[in-house]
């Protein structure tokens, strides 16, 4: 079990602290560029340069149109 926060920010997808990592024994693979959770018996690959340029153009797109919408009210 996690404890979770919400924070009232579209631009973090997800946080997961070092004490969430701790207590579900994670190894963070650099070579794999995964994190690993060892007692489950997966791995979460990290996200390249090129996906995270993206997710910042989608989101200032996002930003925009929002922008629009508001101000054509």
């Amino acid at each position: 079990m996690c404890k979770l926060t919400v924070i009232e920010n579209n631009a973090i997808g997800f946080i997961f602290g070092l004490d969430n990592m701790r207590s579900h024994r994670c190894n963070i693979d650099l070579s794999k560029h995964s994190l690993i959770f060892q007692d489950a018996g997966f791995s979460v690959n990290f996200l390249s340069d090129g996906e995270i340029k993206k997710m910042k153009v989608d989101e200032e797109e996002e930003e925009e149109i929002v922008n629009e919408l508001k101000n054509s009210k």
